[in-house]
């Protein structure tokens, strides 16, 4: 059967036909070399077979980037690391409030705001110029649950109450009041129409095209310790239960790989890993 008619099916359960150069994107984002890419897609279209899932060409494409080097593996994986930032969604919180303070916001993590109703608490708490965020990140360990209408009906109505809550000298404080929701997963047409009606900002790995996370992730360097092979994945838990987030703490601070009891060689494997992560750039050169 040709590449070009293969079905091929996602993570949704949809079907669609394989496309090779969504695959070839998506390897760039690795930091491989056209090269590199270049004999994994031969190698992936060789094996490729009707019904395939999208999870397993892409258990295929990573393995491959690792036989070349596991920094590239590492930066393919950002996307799946995020789902790896679990079981509580604490760790996603921190991750997407580091990267509002990349984008030049000022931040506050769970705090708690007085309604006309009752009280709320807010994921994230958000200051840029004359405007006030409240952002609410929906985490998902499950690729396959979806953020549907639901959310930002029930956002939009604490919000609301919220804002209704503010004293006359919160409301002459602030130029504008705005709501985001941030997931790892995705939202359907639904929540995306109702979002856009009621001014609501959604985002998600691919939306919007101009502000999604895979947009300020690579903007940013600024990725998980999920990413890293050289870890394991007990490992890594340990690390998030000591709100250890970000490869660039590990580059920070040596000692906390010391602490969940690595030996010296394995910390200075991590600890290399984690540079080339953060600073590859998007051309394969490293930035100094």
């Amino acid at each position: 059967m040709a590449r070009s008619k293969l079905n091929i099916v996602k993570s949704s359960g949809d079907r669609v036909v394989y496309d090779e150069e969504k695959l070839r994107n998506s390897l760039s984002f690795s930091g491989a070399s056209a090269s590199i890419i270049g004999s994994i897609i031969k190698r992936i279209n060789g094996l490729l077979y009707p019904s395939i899932t999208t999870e397993e060409i892409y258990d295929l494409a990573y393995e491959m980037l690792l036989e070349h080097s596991s920094f590239y593996g590492a930066r393919y994986k950002i996307k799946k690391a995020l789902f790896e930032l679990g079981p509580s969604g604490f760790p996603f919180e921190k991750y997407i409030n580091e990267l509002l303070i990349r984008e030049g916001f000022t931040s506050e993590l769970n705090q708690y705001l007085t309604g006309q109703c009752i009280s709320h608490e807010i994921d994230i708490l958000a200051q840029k110029k004359d405007s006030l965020y409240l952002i609410e990140c929906k985490f998902h360990s499950d690729r396959t649950r979806v953020c549907n209408v639901k959310d930002p009906l029930y956002l939009q109505s604490r919000f609301m109450d919220v804002v209704n809550g503010f004293d006359t000298q919160k409301k002459q404080q602030y130029q504008s009041f705005k709501q985001w929701v941030v997931t790892n997963t995705r939202f359907t047409k639904d929540a995306i129409d109702y979002a856009r009606c009621c001014h609501m900002k959604l985002i998600s790995w691919n939306y919007p095209l101009d502000f999604s996370l895979k947009i300020l992730v690579d903007k940013h360097q600024l990725y998980p310790i999920t990413t890293l092979s050289s870890l394991s994945q007990d490992e890594k838990q340990q690390l998030l239960q000591m709100d250890v987030v970000l490869c660039s703490q590990l580059n920070k601070d040596r000692g906390l790989l010391d602490k969940i009891g690595l030996s010296k060689n394995r910390i200075d494997r991590v600890v290399e890993e984690c540079r080339f992560v953060c600073y590859l750039s998007s051309n394969g050169t490293i930035k100094h």
